[in-house]
């Protein structure tokens, strides 16, 4: 009897605790529902003023605020008006008479479970270390490329070549600053989007060819990693990974001397190869077939882009002449027409007048159309910091990606920005010189999200940074 009962008194308990908790409930809606008050208005109510004026400064300065914090903004909203309609409850409720049993039960048992969860809020939102991040630089599209025929029809050739059985390698030519690079990104778009071929890789090359890091880029994007030193075992190691693809398109980018294509380790069947160099002897030397020269925009393409990229301004009395002499002087080249152009957007007559003359000036002085834009658009840039930053990308080699990070790290232990008083002021002034920079085409979007590309002459860049006087 004893060993039956036992379970039968733990029930007994049990029911006797439940039945109090529920009385409880009945009896204390009224104090339950002013401690609900209570504590939103002393703890959680200024816990999320502070939250609040945070989220604000985060969004005016353009940052990305997590997604946890707006999750728990959303949730103490919820919970203010599930309090504010227990409070009007509460009040309908004026004697014992008016506001049965079951009323009085379900307001103090609300008002207490809502308790809890603001408890449980406080305690998240005091573990917020920060409630944002720096908002990711949105990546810029290619600007206005198929605007024009003749863009359109050299890319047209350049991928008619490649459909045809005995092309290996397709050179493509022109004049810095013309616009080789855009045209191999929309070729490397559209065969992506038509899949003809499986899979496309492309590497910058640059002035001085580092075939090690060439194998390991192409390695990356195909998905593996090169474990090996030697050059010879890491071209034998890429050339089977590329035979593994039944259709492969190699571009490599912005060659300034001839590249054995073999010593990478890049395959002669199954495999086509296009290359980009400011040299026709280049594509002469490594055998290409066809060579394709990219001309400068003829004066009206030109003059179509330099309005897109200045505004409609240009077509207003005072400007007309001036700008169409600005325009004149920046020889059909792309970079320059949307360099200079960008620069001069929004200023009066006298800047451009300025701007035409100091053109004039480089050219008569031997400097090219392209390296005259960057140096004006440099020198009118307002912000000291986004000068500083143009300076500190100087020292890295040209068609460098580097990441946002690594720039911070760099920036800070040079202290370039001195009136930076924390870690995420000094990411944030980062962000807005290179935004400046990126807007002014002085810097183009890496090959990563986030990064940036040094792409313009690293000896122009070099002089500028030994030279220049903040």
């Amino acid at each position: 009897m004893e060993i039956a009962s036992a379970p039968i008194t733990e029930v007994g308990k049990c029911a006797a605790v439940s039945a109090k908790r529920r009385l409880g409930y009945i009896i204390h809606y009224k104090r339950n529902v002013e401690d609900l008050q209570n504590k939103v208005d002393k703890d959680l109510v200024p816990l999320v003023a502070d939250i609040r004026r945070k989220v604000d400064l985060a969004e005016r300065r353009g940052e990305t605020i997590h997604q946890v914090v707006k999750g728990w903004l959303h949730k103490v909203e919820d919970v203010r008006n599930k309090q504010a309609e227990l409070n009007r409850g509460a009040g309908e409720i004026t004697s014992c008479f008016k506001g049965c049993f079951c009323a009085r039960y379900l307001l103090g048992k609300k008002a207490k479970n809502e308790i809890n969860t603001i408890i449980e809020l406080l305690n998240e939102g005091r573990g917020f270390t920060a409630v944002s991040d720096p908002a990711p630089l949105p990546p810029r599209p290619l600007e206005h490329f198929n605007a024009f025929e003749s863009r359109r029809s050299t890319k047209k050739q350049v991928i008619q070549s490649l459909k045809t059985d005995d092309t290996y390698l397709v050179g493509i030519y022109g004049m810095g600053g013309v616009g080789k690079t855009t045209l191999v990104k929309e070729m490397r778009k559209e065969v992506e989007e038509t899949k003809l071929f499986d899979k496309v890789v492309m590497v910058v090359v640059s002035q001085n060819p580092d075939l090690k890091r060439i194998q390991g880029e192409i390695a990356e994007q195909l998905g593996m990693k090169i474990e090996e030193e030697g050059l010879t075992t890491r071209a034998l190691r890429l050339y089977a990974r590329l035979m593994q693809e039944k259709t492969i398109l190699v571009i490599l980018d912005d060659l300034w001397s001839e590249v054995d294509v073999a010593a990478i380790g890049i395959p002669h069947g199954g495999c086509k190869v296009v290359i980009t160099t400011r040299s026709s002897d280049i594509c002469s030397r490594m055998e290409a077939q066809p060579s394709i020269q990219v001309q400068v925009l003829s004066e009206a393409d030109s003059w179509e882009l330099f309005r897109q990229n200045a505004g409609d301004v240009v077509d207003s009395d005072a400007l007309h002449l001036v700008s169409k002499e600005v325009a004149n002087e920046c020889k059909g080249l792309p970079l320059a027409i949307v360099t200079i152009a960008k620069a001069l957007r929004g200023k009066d007559r006298e800047m451009w007048i300025y701007a035409a003359q100091q053109l004039k000036k480089s050219s008569f002085d031997g400097m090219s159309a392209v390296n005259a834009s960057i140096k004006f658009s440099y020198d009118n840039l307002q912000s000291k910091e986004s000068k500083l930053c143009f300076l500190l990308c100087c020292l890295f080699p040209e068609d460098y990606s580097v990441s946002m990070d690594e720039l911070l790290g760099y920036v800070i232990g040079e202290e370039l920005f001195e009136d930076a008083e924390t870690l995420g002021e000094a990411r944030n002034k980062l962000h807005a010189a290179v935004d400046k920079l990126l807007s002014a085409s002085l810097l183009l979007e890496g090959k990563d999200d986030g990064d940036v590309m040094t792409t313009l002459p690293f000896r122009l860049q070099l002089r500028k940074a030994r030279t220049t006087q903040l």
